[in-house]
């Protein structure tokens, strides 16, 4: 009966062993390169948690190695998929701040302004913290890149950031016109045109200015006409 008891104790024991080995926390502890490849066919998969999982540990715990720079890409890129975007803007604020001169530092700069917009709420709403810093963004990355190779993506995304503040502005523009406060109204068709010449506001805000400016003419109050003295009232002195 003892014998038996210590053999199924045993076989107890090594099947939990095989269990435990068969866990991902139990498999032997991979170099940085393996780690990363592993994360990479984890991330070309969609399984982006377990992804994350892996890029954070290069990231972390191995940010001397030659993958280090391309794990806190696929990093941002992770968060920006599963659209947590503010954390994908931090990682690619590291990227760009700690491997400035990596292969993929350029294209994590692009991705943060793409970030910053896809954050961005309705034209109508406030854009200083979202589609504002999307704009500073790719101006940076056409300063320290001009002929950079996400320059067109940049360009397409410039587009997109400059037709949604256009619009804003317009509208702001155009309930200012309904209220018939003309002169704030042109100040918000003008600068449509002046500084969004490259989207379709642009063409209308101009037409709107052409309805303001016999308006403004109406609004405009004339000045008290001076009374000469040869045409004084007579026996007023």
């Amino acid at each position: 009966m003892h014998k038996r008891i210590l053999s199924a104790t045993a076989m107890l024991l090594v099947i939990l062993s095989m269990v435990s080995c068969g866990g991902r926390k139990a498999v032997a502890k991979l170099d940085a390169e393996d780690t990363f490849a592993r994360g990479l066919e984890y991330f070309n998969n969609k399984k982006y948690v377990d992804a994350i999982d892996d890029f954070k540990e290069i990231v972390y715990n191995y940010s001397g190695t030659r993958v280090a720079a391309e794990a806190s890409f696929y990093l941002g890129e992770c968060y920006l998929l599963t659209r947590d975007y503010e954390t994908a803007i931090d990682e690619y604020r590291h990227l760009t701040s700690d491997y400035p001169s990596s292969s993929v530092a350029e294209k994590g700069l692009y991705r943060m302004a793409y970030a910053y917009y896809k954050m961005s709420p309705n034209y109508a709403l406030d854009q200083n913290e979202t589609a504002e810093k999307a704009k500073s963004t790719v101006q940076l990355y056409f300063e320290k890149y001009p002929d950079g190779q996400s320059r067109e993506d940049c360009q397409k995304l410039l587009l997109q950031i400059n037709e949604k503040l256009a619009h804003k502005d317009y509208e702001s523009g155009l309930i200012y016109f309904k209220m018939k406060q003309y002169a704030p109204a042109k100040i918000y068709f003008q600068g449509v045109v002046k500084d969004y010449q490259d989207t379709p506001w642009a063409g209308k805000a101009e037409k709107m200015l052409q309805q303001i400016e016999p308006l403004l003419i109406k609004t405009i109050p004339a000045k008290p006409e001076t009374v000469s003295d040869s045409t004084k009232i007579e026996g007023i002195k």
